[in-house]
C-alpha cells in the first residue's frame, strides 16, 4: 500500500511559533527518520510566511532570532529535495497583510483563498494570480538549481480552506498546477475563520479529476492535460472525547493561545450543553502522523486496509498530512514507517503512478 506523508511546513495559525524550535528541528527530526527507513515525505512550503520572515530581516530586525530565519527554511527544504523529498506550495492569505508588531506577528482574520482578491484593493495591494504565481516563483528559484526538473506543480490551501475552488483552480491550471491536495473527506467547519464543507466527499475515493475547476465536482476519468488532479487527505469518523486524548493535549499545550483560539471558535455561540454534545459528536479526523498516538495510527492504517480491501481502484494510494510544530514524540511515526506492507512516496510519485494506471485504462 502506498502512503504519502505531506508536512505542512509552517508556524501556528496566529502567527506565534519559533522557527528554529517549531520547524526547523521537528522537521529535521522527520526527515531523519525517513532517511533511515528509506521513506519519501512532500513538504508543503508556506511561502507567504517565509517571505514575511525574509523581509522582516532584510530590513534589520532580527525579531528575536540570532541566525536569519529564512536562511534556514532554504537550506532545510534544499537538503530534502536533495535526498529525493519533494516540496510544494501551502498557502495561508492571514500572513499577506501580516505584520511584526511588538515582538510578534499580528496576522488578520483572512483565512480563506477566497478572502485573496481578483484584483488589488485598499485592504490587498495585491492578487490572487500574483499570490500564486509568486510562490511558485520562489520555490523554483530556490529549487531548480538543486534539482533542474524540479517543478513546483501541487497545491494545499491553509486550513484547507479551498472553497470555492472556481477561481483558484483556474489559475492554477493556467500556471500549470497538476494536484491539489486540500480536501478531506467529511470535513466542516464553517465560522470567521474557515469555509470549509466537504460533506459530500466520501473517504473511499483516493482521488479524481477536478471538473470545471469545482473541486467537488468529481471525474473519475482523464479529460485533457490541464485537469487538476484532486488528493485528499484520508479522514475517518471518530468521536470528538476520543480525538483528545493526552497525546494531542499535551501538543495543544504547547501552543495555548492558537489551539484554544481554534476550539473557542467552534464552540462559539453554543450553549453549555450544547458544548457538552460537541465533544460527543463524531467527527472526520485527518489521517496525522504528528498527532495521533500509536493506537490510533493503528486504527487508521487498519482502516485504510479495510478501504483498499474494497476499493474499485486498482492503485489507491493514501494521504496523511502533519505539521511540523506538532511532531514532538517520534515513536508512532517511526513505528509506521518500520511496517514492511507499506511504502512511502512524495505526492509527485504517487501522481505519477495514478497517470500510469489512468492512461494504460487502469483507473478503476
Amino acid at each position: 500500500m502506498d502512503l504519502g506523508l505531506t508536512l505542512d511546513y509552517e508556524l501556528f495559525g496566529n502567527g506565534a511559533g519559533n522557527i528554529f524550535n517549531n520547524l526547523i528541528l521537528p522537521t529535521q527530526k522527520v526527515l531523519n527518520l525517513c532517511k533511515k527507513y528509506n521513506a519519501k515525505i512532500t513538504i508543503f512550503f508556506e511561502v507567504i510566511e517565509y517571505l514575511k520572515l525574509k523581509q522582516e530581516w532584510e530590513k534589520g530586525n532580527k525579531m528575536g532570532y540570532n541566525e536569519n530565519p529564512a536562511l534556514a527554511m532554504e537550506k532545510q527544504i534544499k537538503e530534502a529535495l536533495n535526498n529525493g523529498h519533494d516540496v510544494q506550495l501551502h498557502i495561508h492569505p492571514q500572513w499577506l497583510n501580516a505584520k511584526f508588531v511588538n515582538n510578534h506577528w499580528q496576522v488578520d482574520n483572512n483565512w480563506c483563498m477566497k478572502n485573496i482578491p481578483l484584483y488589488q484593493t485598499k485592504e490587498f495591494d495585491t492578487d490572487l494570480k500574483t499570490v500564486l504565481l509568486t510562490g511558485q516563483k520562489v520555490l523554483e528559484n530556490l529549487l531548480k538549481p538543486i534539482n533542474s526538473d524540479y517543478k513546483c506543480n501541487i497545491f494545499r490551501a491553509g486550513g484547507f480552506n479551498i472553497l470555492p475552488s472556481e477561481s483558484v483552480f483556474r489559475i492554477l491550471t493556467e500556471l500549470g498546477f497538476i494536484a491539489d491536495s486540500s480536501v478531506f473527506a467529511g470535513g466542516y467547519e464553517i465560522n470567521e475563520l474557515s469555509n470549509v464543507d466537504f460533506t459530500i466527499i466520501k473517504n473511499n475515493i483516493p482521488y479524481w479529476f477536478v471538473k470545471d475547476y469545482n473541486v467537488l465536482n468529481q471525474d473519475q476519468e482523464f479529460v485533457h492535460k490541464e485537469t487538476i488532479i484532486e488528493l485528499p487527505i484520508f479522514s475517518y469518523p471518530i468521536m470528538r472525547i476520543f480525538k483528545y486524548d493526552l497525546h494531542r493535549i499535551k501538543i495543544v499545550l504547547k501552543n495555548k493561545t492558537s489551539s484554544l483560539q481554534k476550539i473557542q471558535t467552534r464552540a462559539l455561540n453554543k450553549s453549555k450543553i450544547e458544548k457538552i454534545k460537541f465533544f460527543f459528536e463524531k467527527e472526520f479526523v485527518t489521517w496525522d502522523f504528528c498527532l495521533f498516538n500509536q493506537k490510533k495510527m493503528n486504527f487508521f492504517l487498519k482502516k485504510a486496509f479495510q478501504v483498499k480491501k474494497t476499493s474499485k481502484y486498482k492503485y489507491h494510494p493514501f494521504i496523511l498530512i502533519g505539521h511540523s510544530k506538532s511532531f514532538y514524540d517520534d515513536k508512532t511515526l517511526k513505528r509506521l514507517l518500520k511496517k514492511q506492507n507499506v511504502q512511502f512516496l512524495t505526492v509527485t510519485n504517487i501522481i505519477k503512478k495514478i497517470f500510469f494506471y489512468t492512461l494504460n485504462g487502469h483507473t478503476n
